[in-house]
């Protein structure tokens, strides 16, 4: 069973895509709310994937998914957010996440993408300035 690591600083969200994770398949996950402890808790938990949010109370997450990607080469990541920009989609994917998903995403969108970045099959194009 693959193991999947969840960053967002909203609970009630988090608790939301646990279950829609777990209705699909997913039952080995792992939530952290305190973008400050990201690195540590991926560490320890080494998960197949990650599933990030962009925004941590105003705090741009890009310096930490840089970090994991710098030291933990191979693992995916996701990012999932309200943000609807093109333009910041854009620094996240140059900074080597696989995909980008919108929390209005629906199960099937959130379990396809989830299953193609496991996979490796799928990365989101997204032209920006």
């Amino acid at each position: 069973m693959k193991k999947i690591f969840i960053a967002d600083n909203h609970p009630v969200i988090s608790r939301a895509l646990v279950a829609i994770l777990a209705k699909v398949g997913y039952k080995d996950v792992l939530v952290e709310h305190d973008l400050k402890m990201v690195m540590r808790k991926v560490k320890e938990y080494s998960p197949d994937l990650i599933i990030m949010d962009i925004d941590f109370d105003g705090t741009n997450s890009l310096s930490v998914v840089e970090q994991l990607i710098a030291t933990n080469r191979g693992i995916p990541i996701v990012m999932y957010t309200y943000m609807e920009s093109p333009s910041v989609y854009g620094r996240f994917l140059d900074a080597g996440v696989v995909d980008v998903l919108s929390k209005s995403s629906d199960i099937q969108q959130i379990q396809t993408t989830l299953m193609n970045a496991l996979d490796g099959t799928k990365r989101m194009e997204i032209i920006h300035p």
